[in-house]
């Protein structure tokens, strides 16, 4: 995304890492191009927020990126721009939700290292292991 978009994007990386544990990197559109795309690896899935002002770049991505991975989804509206936080990240809210229920597991078992960084530095009021053991 780029403008409001770059802040929606961030907030829907956001929902993947915290929700999944699933690391998300959000770029501002000319930024992904100048090396962001250096990332990907083939079973990544990229989103694509087209707002207005990168409509015609987010479309060009969309026919060559699946030359470097695995799937790509162009998210696109005709939304007024004060209203695209309130509908984009639901959406994204939704996709993290759908994809937690169908793990089985309401929240994922987190790797070792992190446990103990976390320990360290926690990022949450509430500890990771009170929070798995109260859903």
């Amino acid at each position: 995304g780029a403008g409001t978009g770059q802040g929606i994007a961030q907030e829907c990386a956001l929902k993947f890492c915290e929700t999944l544990q699933i690391a998300a990197t959000a770029y501002e559109t000319e930024e992904f191009l100048h090396g962001g795309f250096l990332e990907l690896e083939e079973e990544h899935v990229v989103f694509l927020l087209s707002t207005e002002s990168v409509k015609e770049r987010s479309q060009q991505l969309e026919k060559y990126l699946p030359m470097l991975c695995k799937r790509v989804v162009l998210v696109t509206g005709e939304i007024p721009e004060e209203l695209q936080t309130l509908s984009i990240v639901p959406f994204f809210q939704t996709i993290v939700a759908l994809m937690n229920a169908g793990c089985g597991n309401p929240i994922p078992k987190m790797q070792k290292k992190y446990i103990e960084f976390e320990k360290k530095l926690k990022s949450k009021i509430v500890p990771y292991d009170e929070v798995r053991d109260h859903v």
